[in-house]
């Protein structure tokens, strides 16, 4: 059995420099990573304590009843923004080289340059706002202390970028997509209530003396005990939404303020509504762009077949098999198919490779001392960035065939595949026969130490993904290296006493594996 690594990846891509760490280990500690699950889940609260922000602010224009529920709240969202100075004095962030500062000094500048008043100001607002609202008197103080808390929701643009970074975890694109048609109607949501909370706050707010819609013939027909909070807040929403031009409303402005506040709204509604169709028609087509390619693949397909007077029969082979290998599993992206790869700094592409490509490598004994050892840093850095390369095969597709020359060492990332040495008649002599091969394991090692052809054929079962590296420029990178002379001369030693054991499949046994040296090679 293959022996597995316990080299961690923090250990084996710490020559790549892509984070700047404080020299006290017990200061780092302290601090977090932008990308940690720890940040993920404060930002997820941070979401959730302004989506109840951005609703109950504009609602207490209607004068709610107290409840223990919404003083909990309150006081939670108080506490939060409160810790939320020091959560970012203790969250590192990524600089535009793409590399992740951790020093608290440096953090502190940036954010005593960015976020840091806004927030110093906002929470003090949130404190001076719940005790002077929970004093009698000062009435004056109590409207400004209303006004300011107003203001604090200016945070809503903080919070915007918090859901980005959210929304950068989400893998799945069709997720993705839906998660942002959820937020566009709720921004529409949001944005009807504010509108009928400030429709309601016009019609309130007004000298009593003077005729508003809510003294008006079509509402005062309502009987005052009828006229609940439920009533009174529904009756704005209907309105709200009015504006839209989803619908009609029995409630019209009856004075010169409410008839300006109607207009605005009205513009507003014109350019929200206009936003929100493009918005989800741009959703709909990303998410219809998805299988795009796949249909027009299916669609050529059928007029070749149809074309070509292809039987019914041939036809329903060739389109059962196709849709088996779609049902089979999703194919991973290749990284060459990726073209914002292609413009990321080399330093930054080095980290990628390194963090993508060492945890598949270390299953071989022989890579697992590579990526520990101490002075190879130059080395894995080319090797990763030079001698390697990604590829994929779909089912019953030929890797390499008896007699091929043997130029890569393959690992299996993803998928299954099927290994039938040459001296056994044929792939299909018996049912699933051969060997298999399955994700974890390799093939080929023996191109990489010695010039030969493969002896046997490789096939796959099901869709596979493999890392292929590059015999030459492997042997590029080490022939001067101590380290790769040990295992190959040990490796060649072993081999030329077991000759019936040559094979694309050979493993060196661990009994006869090279032990490593702790020193570092001296260059």
């Amino acid at each position: 059995e293959r022996s597995r690594s316990s080299v961690t990846l923090d250990k084996v891509i710490s020559m790549s420099g892509s984070t700047i760490v404080e020299g006290n280990p017990w200061v780092q500690r302290c601090i977090m990573r932008p990308s940690s699950k720890y940040r993920w889940a404060w930002e997820l609260s941070g979401l959730a304590i302004m989506g109840y922000q951005v609703y109950w602010i504009p609602f207490t224009v209607f004068d709610p009843p107290q409840f223990l529920l919404f003083a909990l709240m309150q006081w939670t969202a108080l506490a939060y923004w409160s810790l939320d100075v020091l959560m970012t004095f203790l969250t590192g962030y990524t600089r535009k080289d793409g590399v992740t500062e951790m020093r608290p000094w440096f953090i502190a500048q940036r954010y005593f340059k960015t976020w840091f008043l806004c927030d110093i100001l906002f929470v003090s607002l949130d404190w001076l706002s719940e005790l002077s609202l929970n004093t009698n008197g000062f009435s004056t103080m109590k409207v400004m202390m209303r006004i300011g808390r107003f203001l604090r929701l200016l945070r809503v643009i903080k919070v915007c970028r918090m859901s980005e970074s959210s929304l950068q975890r989400v893998q799945s694109i069709e997720l993705l997509t839906m998660l942002k048609m959820a937020g566009s109607t709720v921004l529409i949501h949001a944005m009807s209530h504010w509108m009928a909370c400030g429709w309601y706050a016009v019609g309130a707010s007004l000298n009593l003396n003077e005729m508003t819609w809510l003294s008006s013939s079509s509402v005062a027909e309502i009987k005052t005990e009828e006229r609940t909070l439920a009533y009174k807040y529904w009756t704005s929403m209907h309105w709200s939404l009015s504006q839209l031009g989803v619908g009609a409303v029995e409630i019209m402005p009856v004075n010169a303020v409410e008839r300006m506040y109607a207009v605005i709204m009205l513009i507003l509604s014109l350019l929200t509504s206009s936003f929100f169709v493009s918005r989800v028609t741009a959703l709909m087509v990303d998410l219809q762009s998805v299988k795009a390619e796949q249909s027009e693949r299916d669609r050529k397909l059928r007029e070749y077949l149809n074309d070509n007077n292809v039987s019914l029969h041939l036809k329903s082979r060739i389109w059962k098999y196709l849709q088996d290998l779609n049902r089979s599993g999703k194919r991973m992206v290749l990284r060459d198919t990726v073209v914002q790869i292609r413009h990321l700094p080399k330093e930054m592409l080095t980290s990628l490779n390194a963090e993508v490509y060492f945890p598949l490598l270390k299953v071989h004994p022989f890579f697992s001392a590579l990526l520990t050892e101490s002075g190879y840093e130059v080395v894995r850095r080319d090797l990763v960035n030079t001698a390697l390369e990604e590829m994929s095969l779909d089912i019953e597709k030929e890797l390499f065939d008896v007699g091929e020359p043997a130029t890569k060492m393959f690992f299996v990332t993803h998928g299954s595949l099927r290994y039938r040495h040459e001296h056994f008649d044929s792939l299909f002599s018996a049912p699933n026969g051969g060997d298999p091969v399955d994700s974890g394991d390799w093939l080929s090692e023996i191109a990489l130490w010695l010039q030969t052809t493969h002896f046997g054929l490789a096939l796959a079962t099901t869709p596979c993904q493999l890392l292929a590296l590059q015999a030459d420029a492997f042997r590029d990178l080490l022939k001067r290296r101590t380290l790769a002379r040990n295992y190959a001369k040990r490796f060649f030693d072993y081999l030329k006493n077991n000759t019936d054991e040559m094979s694309d499949l050979f493993v060196l046994s661990l009994d006869h594996s090279i032990e490593v040296d702790n020193a570092a090679e001296a260059e």
